[in-house]
């Protein structure tokens, strides 16, 4: 008895050390099949988020996957317009039998863990409409192990209690305008959740994530999709209709209960009106989420803390985004959220992180709401809450 415990044991500690293995990225040694596809299958593995494949609408959407030497253990997508949950299917005498399934919540990113797969096996792709054309923009394909996360993001949902929101109009404001905000929120193990107002198209969707994750965050952003358009304040209020957006901002408050909002420069940083629409709103939004007979199908009403608003004329608050985080192996605010940056390949050439004394420094800050008090030693957007 004792033998077959012990040789249960060095199996079990077996296994565990093969799982601790990295699993291996044999995305160029496999080969993949798409009928249907209206670009080629090698699009979505040429490391180059722009480029993709679709399928046309229908039940019929497969991508068949051949391993090579090495069994499959796991795919990640990252899926352009259109989003779909998908079975991992094997063939058997009986048919096209599920071995696993991903229920996609709606993430852009998704990743799959299976029984290791030697043989041909496919993807089934199954909650889009028949008119709807499946968008595959990249997809890697692992062998057995641990996934690197630096490379296979595996979002969690978001969270039902934040400590911070950031609430911004477009995809990278929040490394832009905000610097090590959120790097350094992360640092000190609060919950963080982003919100957008707008999204101009998919590829600045993957780009975002990408960023947030450089930063350490885990949870998945909100992503609105209120139209991305050049125009005066009016116009663009007009367009995403005040009553819309104003419930739209308030239903994210009371789902998130956040402690501290961080919003858009009243003056639109460079004078970007939907940068302002976004700080006036939410200040008008941050009273209505507290009033419980304001939209009640909103949520139930909560009280936000402390609302900060990006510079001011007479900023009330300096942070400090040159301070090395443990929790980033000693890298800065300031240096993480320039890596995350990067990530925004389409816009990039045009932008920089503002730094401490730059035109639009993103370390400087005004309270403008507070039920806490006036901040006093600064350095701090989390003052005076336990």
């Amino acid at each position: 008895m004792k033998k077959l415990l012990a040789l249960f044991l060095l199996i079990m500690l077996l296994f565990q050390a093969a799982l601790a293995e990295p699993a291996r990225d044999v995305t160029m040694q496999v080969g993949l099949e798409a009928p249907g596809a209206t670009a080629n299958v090698r699009n979505t593995r040429d490391n180059d988020e722009e480029s993709g494949m679709g399928i046309p609408g229908g039940s019929k959407q497969y991508v068949y996957i051949i391993p090579a030497d090495d069994p499959v253990a796991a795919v990640y997508i990252e899926y352009g317009l259109t989003l779909s949950s998908f079975d991992v299917e094997v063939k058997t005498e009986n048919g096209w039998q599920v071995i696993a399934h991903s229920d996609n919540p709606g993430y852009a990113q998704v990743s799959l863990s299976f029984a290791p797969q030697s043989e041909r096996f496919r993807l089934h792709f199954t909650t889009l409409q028949r008119g709807d054309k499946l968008s595959i923009r990249e997809m890697r394909v692992y062998t057995e192990g641990e996934l690197d996360e630096a490379l296979v993001h595996n979002w969690l949902p978001a969270p039902d209690k934040a400590d911070i929101l950031f609430l911004v109009a477009h995809p990278d404001d929040e490394l832009l305008w905000f610097g090590g905000a959120i790097p350094d929120s992360v640092d000190r193990g609060k919950s963080v959740q982003v919100v957008y107002l707008t999204c101009a198209d998919k590829q600045r969707r993957l780009e975002l994530l990408n960023g947030l994750w450089r930063c350490g965050v885990r949870t998945y952003p909100e992503i609105g999709n209120f139209r991305d358009f050049k125009g005066k304040q009016e116009k663009i209020l007009d367009s995403w209709g005040r009553k819309t957006v104003r419930a739209w901002i308030v239903t994210a408050i009371r789902r998130y209960k956040p402690e501290v909002i961080v919003t858009h420069d009243l003056k639109g940083e460079y004078g970007h009106p939907q940068h302002i629409v976004c700080s006036k709103l939410l200040e008008e939004c941050v009273t209505l989420a507290a009033d419980p007979s304001y939209r009640p199908d909103t949520g139930e009403a909560w009280q936000v803390k402390k609302v900060y608003r990006h510079l001011g004329t007479t900023p009330t608050t300096k942070l400090d985004w040159d301070q090395p985080l443990s929790s980033f192996n000693g890298e800065t605010g300031i240096e993480i959220a320039r890596a995350a940056m990067e990530f925004h390949v389409s816009q990039i050439s045009r932008w920089k992180v503002a730094a401490a004394g730059d035109q639009y420094d993103s370390t400087l800050y005004t309270l403008i709401y507070s039920t806490v008090g006036e901040d006093t030693t600064g350095n701090d957007l989390f003052e005076h809450i336990d």
